[in-house]
């Protein structure tokens, strides 16, 4: 395999994967005004393969690229199917480190619940409305949602053994 072949793959993909998905970002917007729907697809998922490190993730959501990728879930006038797919499943890997689990849930300082507007709402309207004939897509929201379900709950427990902790020291 190419990893047995070549041992430092996986520090360079680490070290160049902000880069990479800075890069990535900018073509899959110029693929976005351009209506280029293949290239935007191998786009998409290029960034969803780059954002296997938490350094990438947090580089993609200061760029906006959390923005981006629930612009083209919401898009219905122009997008294609396989373009969504692709952007569900970048999503998918963002929300795979806590920054972008976070930023899904639109979580401020402190906060323990999904913020108004946030892109926890976008992937629940997917999972609730459907995809006729996309099966691949409504299976992606309901994993997602599954994640961020479960990440409330750690959230919930963290929260509640701080307090105790804090209550024993007093």
């Amino acid at each position: 395999t190419l990893a047995q072949k070549m041992p430092d793959t996986s520090a360079a993909h680490v070290s160049y994967g902000p880069v990479l998905a800075r890069a990535l970002l900018k073509l899959s917007s110029r693929c976005m005004e351009r209506l280029e729907f293949r290239p935007l697809h191998a786009t998409l998922c290029a960034l969803a393969a780059s954002l296997c490190a938490a350094p990438t993730a947090a580089e993609v959501l200061k760029r906006g690229g959390l923005t981006h990728l629930l612009a083209m879930l919401r898009e219905s006038e122009w997008s294609q199917m396989n373009s969504k797919i692709a952007a569900m499943e970048a999503l998918l890997q963002l929300c795979s480190h806590a920054v972008g689990m976070e930023a899904l849930l639109g979580w401020e300082a402190g906060a323990t619940l999904p913020t108004q507007g946030s892109g926890y709402e976008v992937v629940l309207s997917i999972a609730i409305d459907g995809s006729p004939g996309h099966r691949r897509l409504e299976q992606a929201a309901v994993c997602l949602l599954r994640r961020a379900g479960f990440y409330l709950a750690l959230s919930k427990l963290d929260a509640a053994c701080t307090k105790i902790s804090v209550n024993e020291e007093a």
